[in-house]
């Protein structure tokens, strides 16, 4: 019998942590699951890290190449068989209740809505609360989603056939997938929230947002990608086209960061101003004062919130 809803966990190389990930699952109120583990080729088996397991909803894929989040995002979803699938990072945590309360509030919905989510509880690496981010988004969230709004890092319970409709994350991507995936999902379904905090988000350093050069390498593909559509609304393609000129500053490829502020500026000169008081104001802070290299005016929240692998 298939279960209702399959879990999936990529993990690379986090054996010390993806133990406590697999365990917040297992530890599900909810009981009707699986658990598929896609271990992305890491040097030490993931397997050596699951002594103990014999949960038998519990299934490990390892592949024979590292390969990528993204692609073992994919593996995961093919291989499983739930009517609805949940994605969690192999750094967080779901609390007890996150399955249970979340299926009974998708099941409440209309088939146009797709995704499901609720709220994070962000911890610093001594496990200290450092705050809790209730979303707010639902319905049709697209204009949202454009703008690159989106309640934190969405973790959410979404019907297997939206990606059936919408197809598999994009494995060109090293960052932006999960943005990519739910603007995709947006085109044809709306989303819905549950008020309350489901989920813990670690935050260590370690995470691929503490890499600038991986979110330059995404963030450019999804302008290169998604151009056409953020066009259409200018104010849009100006926010995506400036975050990608501060990513530049902050990690230094200042060459690169004038050619995006100069589109920014081919659009819209009153930018110019904008761009430049960021630079003396907020940039110096980012760069030297910030723990997380982040910037406050980014959705007045620190980097490392904004986007993991």
């Amino acid at each position: 019998m298939k279960p209702k809803i399959s879990v999936i966990i990529p993990t690379f190389n986090r054996s010390n942590l993806v133990r406590r990930a697999i365990d917040s699952v297992l530890a599900q109120t909810y009981r009707d699951f699986e658990l598929l583990v896609v271990d992305d080729h890491s040097p030490v088996p993931v397997a050596e890290a699951l002594t103990g397991i014999s949960d038998p909803r519990l299934h490990l894929i390892r592949h024979e190449k590292n390969s990528g989040a993204p692609k073992a995002r994919n593996t995961g979803i093919i291989q499983s068989c739930g009517e609805y699938v949940s994605l969690l990072d192999d750094d967080d945590e779901f609390l007890p209740q996150y399955l249970e309360r979340l299926m009974a509030k998708l099941s409440q919905c209309p088939l146009r809505t797709g995704v499901v989510h609720g709220g994070i509880r962000f911890l610093g690496a001594g496990g200290e609360v450092i705050q809790e981010s209730l979303p707010k988004l639902k319905g049709n969230i697209r204009s949202h989603l454009l703008r690159g709004e989106k309640d934190s890092n969405v973790m959410g319970l979404v019907r297997r056939q939206c990606f059936t409709d919408v197809g598999l994350f994009d494995e060109q991507l090293s960052s932006c997938q999960d943005w990519d995936m739910w603007l995709r999902i947006s085109e044809q379904y709306d989303f819905d929230i549950l008020e309350e905090v489901v989920a813990l988000y670690h935050c260590h350093g370690a995470q691929l947002s503490s890499d600038f050069r991986s979110l330059i390498r995404g963030r450019t593909r999804m302008i290169e990608k998604h151009r056409a559509l953020f066009a259409q609304d200018p104010q849009a393609l100006i926010i995506h086209l400036k975050r990608l000129g501060k990513l530049h500053a902050l990690n230094g490829t200042w060459k690169d960061s004038w050619h995006w502020f100069s589109e920014v500026a081919a659009i819209d000169r009153v930018e110019v101003f904008k761009v430049i008081a960021w630079l003396l104001w907020d940039y110096p802070y980012a760069k030297w004062v910030s723990p997380v290299k982040g910037f406050r005016t980014y959705h007045d929240m620190p980097l490392a919130f904004q986007e993991k692998r």
